[in-house]
């Protein structure tokens, strides 16, 4: 690592500092619930049951809730499905995210026989408009435990936060309904921006906008490939938040670097590390 002290930092937005409430293949089979189409685990075989809570009233029922895991599997086929259609939420394609999410949810429950012919067009129509709204804001995300404390702490310690993100733009309406959007002095959206992480030209737009040469600036993130190496491959310092997932510490480039949250940051950037070598995480 360089000797030069971090002055601003960025971060990833999902697996970082958010997550799906409650998972997206549950998100899903509960969306499809509130518009009667039976689930197959409940057209095959008993399945589970425990208590769900209704997001819109509060109230929590005993009822039958399938393991999501079909659901969960069909929604990644068909989100890499309309990325290669159409990629960077259909940025490129001149197609509207709400389109883009469309293909999505239709795919997804399609991909799950889910829905008869008969039915179908109608239902999907307005089960995508119900998630498109509800993934807008604090009803489809939840902030991880420390998120929202180490964010205003570190922003005292350091000249600049910003968050860049592979997502649309409703991610400013996430953000803001979730309590943190004024906690970063910018945020750069792939779809809004035109290009998306690991992209060199997101994260040098970031430094940009952060007023520092790359070097001091370390960018937070989950993934490996888009936020890790993304960042270092323009001089950026970086750091990988595993959140309980096996991730190589035997890698020479990931040694000292894995962090399982966010909270060291909280004591790191509260004494204005400076990050030089040997300033490992542990």
């Amino acid at each position: 690592m360089s000797g030069k002290a971090v002055r601003a930092l960025t971060f990833d937005g999902m697996g970082t500092l958010f997550e799906i409430r409650g998972g997206v293949g549950r998100f899903y089979a509960r969306e499809a619930r509130r518009h009667g189409v039976a689930l197959r685990t409940e057209m095959s075989h008993k399945p589970e049951r425990m208590f769900f809570k209704n997001p819109y009233d509060g109230t929590s029922t005993k009822q039958n809730i399938e393991a999501p895991d079909e659901l969960r599997d069909s929604f990644y086929r068909a989100y890499k499905q309309a990325d290669a259609k159409w990629p960077n939420f259909g940025s490129e394609n001149n197609v509207e995210s709400k389109q883009w999410w469309k293909e999505v949810v239709y795919n997804t429950y399609r991909g799950a026989d889910y829905l008869t012919s008969k039915e179908e067009e109608e239902t999907l129509s307005k089960m995508s408009d119900s998630l498109y709204s509800q993934f807008s804001s604090v009803e489809g995300y939840k902030l991880f435990p420390e998120t929202k404390a180490v964010l205003a702490d570190v922003r005292e310690r350091v000249d600049s936060i910003g968050l860049i993100t592979n997502t649309d733009e409703r991610i400013h309406q996430v953000l803001e309904s979730l309590g943190i959007h004024h906690l970063f002095d910018f945020v750069l959206c792939s779809r809004e921006f035109g290009k998306r992480k690991p992209d060199p030209s997101i994260y040098t737009e970031a430094c940009r906008l952060s007023k520092h040469h790359p070097s001091q600036v370390m960018h937070v993130g989950d993934h490996y490939e888009k936020d890790f190496l993304g960042a270092k491959g323009i001089g950026m310092e970086a750091l990988l938040v595993t959140r309980g997932q096996d991730m190589e510490e035997e890698r020479e480039d990931l040694r000292g670097l894995i962090i399982p949250d966010l909270m060291p940051l909280h004591s790191t950037f509260g004494k204005r590390l400076d990050m030089t070598e040997g300033d490992v995480f542990s």
